[in-house]
This record gives structure tokens, sequence and C-alpha cells, in this order.
């Protein structure tokens, strides 16, 4: 992270830079449960394409869930997960 803490979670360059509260919480290691930077590689160019960020807990502890929202500082996600603005797709 930069020296000065990130006030609200930003994506840059398709990737999510996590606001100061998240990245303190991110499970960086064990990927088994928590909070988890989820990387999706792009196997034609051999590097990180996107970041997701998911929850992994309870029933869905094995995969997790992608969130659309950062549940620290509130910074939308949706339309770097969905593509698309939320109004556009109805009310989700």
């Amino acid at each position: 992270m930069d020296d000065e803490k990130r006030t609200t979670c930003e994506i840059e360059d398709g990737k999510v830079l996590p606001c100061w509260g998240m990245d303190s919480i991110l499970e960086l290691e064990s990927h088994r449960k928590g909070v988890v930077l989820l990387k999706i590689i792009d196997v034609n160019k051999g590097c990180v394409d996107r970041t997701l960020v998911a929850v992994r807990s309870g029933d869905h502890a094995k995969r997790g869930v992608c969130i659309n929202y950062c549940p620290m500082c509130g910074a939308s996600f949706y339309e770097h997960v969905h593509g698309g603005k939320a109004e556009e797709a109805g009310n989700e």
C-alpha cells in the first residue's frame, strides 16, 4: 500500500486497490476463509488481467462469493464485476 492510507477502494487498470480498512482484513496467505483478493490471469499475456474481491465463509467457504462493494468504505465494484452500471441491470 502507498505511504498514504487510501480512504476508499479504487479500480486502476482492472485491479482493485483496497482502502486501508479492507487492506487490514484481507487474507493474504491462506485464502481459506474471510475476505480475499482473487487474481484473474490472462493466460495469453501471462499477467494479472484484473482482480475481484470475494468473501469465503459458511456455505461458500470453498468457492467464495464475489462482492459488489467494499464492506469497509462502501465503494462500489459493480461496474468492475459486471461490466455495466447497476441502473442498466434493473433493480440489483
